[in-house]
């Protein structure tokens, strides 16, 4: 059996703190569940970061989150997805550098597990572009005895939240 643990928005700023006032201060959080996650669960097959990792997306924020995660829940393995706030290329890179896996794919088990870009550059809204559900064809076809989890960022339908479903995807088709 596979085990898979998420985490979505952790919108670390380009500086430690609160993004805004009168919020709480994100990497404050981010160590509570992480380190919350290292007391009580096991090492997962994989730790599945889902977007918005950075409220600015800057290296600093990345590599703070890296950083974190080094020190919370060191050696587990993980992947991760854009989201609306971050910066694919800045993301990318960090994750790379680090040995880790941005939007790819993962085998595990019986499992295929893709993770798909739909963060548009300057937009909340998100989007697939036809490239990426091209990939995703490509990899579901080369895998079709693996059961499939997708992952993206952005709701694929309307949730019943005002502000969340002006952020959804623009083609959910």
């Amino acid at each position: 059996m596979q085990r898979i643990l998420q985490i979505s928005d952790t919108h670390l700023a380009r500086e430690p703190g609160p993004i805004r006032p009168g919020y709480p201060d994100s990497d404050r959080q981010c160590a509570r569940v992480l380190d919350a996650l290292g007391r009580n669960q096991p090492r997962p097959d994989l730790l599945w970061l889902t977007g918005d990792l950075a409220e600015e997306p800057a290296p600093e924020a990345y590599s703070r989150l890296l950083d974190l995660l080094d020190r919370h829940v060191p050696g587990w393995p993980l992947a991760g997805l854009a989201g609306n706030h971050d910066e694919w290329r800045e993301l990318d890179r960090a994750f790379t550098a680090a040995g880790h896996v941005l939007d790819g794919r993962h085998v595990l088990g019986d499992w295929l597990l893709v993770g798909l870009n739909s963060a548009v550059p300057g937009q909340a809204a998100g989007r697939i572009e036809p490239a990426e559900l091209e990939r995703l064809e490509r990899v579901l076809t080369r895998h079709p005895e693996h059961w499939a989890m997708i992952a993206i960022h952005h709701p694929v339908v309307p949730i019943g939240s005002a502000w969340m479903d002006r952020i959804g995807l623009t083609n959910p088709d």
